[in-house]
């Protein structure tokens, strides 16, 4: 494992609102009242996009075909989940992440940072998670910013993901695909299940 037992559980008591209400729900369902450690997410992401089977984080290499784990979703959820993240970068706010070629899923996520009580006044977090090639995922990617801010000068526009951890996982993706020996699929379409 990546963490200590006890580390996790300081994780735990930090992510999960105290008690669960309506109120806590409606705010999770658009991005508040909950955080998420990165690896934690880069994992969910990873056992969304394989099939639905749960992978254990590592820092080393190995073939994922011998590493199943446990079925959290079914295979059917992960191809419509596949097939809704590459919406999103194909039509949607995570346009510029798609790198032609390599068909790539993924999702952004811009959210208030919390702070004296408030989601006001103390700036975002931008995110984008997502996988390549779409056709078989086999790599996740996960940028966030913290408090990001326009720099016209380095073609970031503006502060919600769409301008800045979109872009940068697409310049990423691109630079490093062919390192990974991805096939290059001009072609590829990820129809609806």
């Amino acid at each position: 494992p990546l963490y200590s037992s006890a580390a996790s559980d300081v994780y735990k008591r930090q992510i999960l609102p105290e008690r669960w209400t309506d109120n806590s729900m409606i705010a999770i369902s658009f991005g508040q009242g909950l955080s998420v450690v990165p690896l934690s997410f880069a994992s969910s992401v990873a056992t969304i996009v394989n099939g639905g089977y749960k992978i254990q984080p590592t820092l080393n290499f190995y073939n994922i075909e011998n590493k199943k784990g446990i079925k959290i979703i079914s295979k059917e959820t992960s191809e419509n989940l596949i097939y809704a993240m590459r919406q999103v970068v194909k039509n949607g706010s995570g346009k510029k992440a798609d790198i032609p070629g390599y068909a790539v899923i993924g999702k952004t996520g811009t959210a208030d940072i919390p702070c004296n009580g408030s989601y006001t006044g103390c700036g975002n977090r931008t995110s984008f998670v997502g996988a390549f090639p779409g056709w078989d995922p086999k790599y996740v990617i996960l940028i966030s910013y913290e408090k990001p801010k326009p720099n016209l000068e380095q073609g970031i526009e503006g502060g919600t993901s769409f301008h800045n951890a979109g872009p940068t996982a697409g310049k990423i993706i691109s630079l490093i695909a062919p390192i990974l020996n991805i096939e290059y699929l001009s072609l590829i379409h990820i129809s609806e299940p």
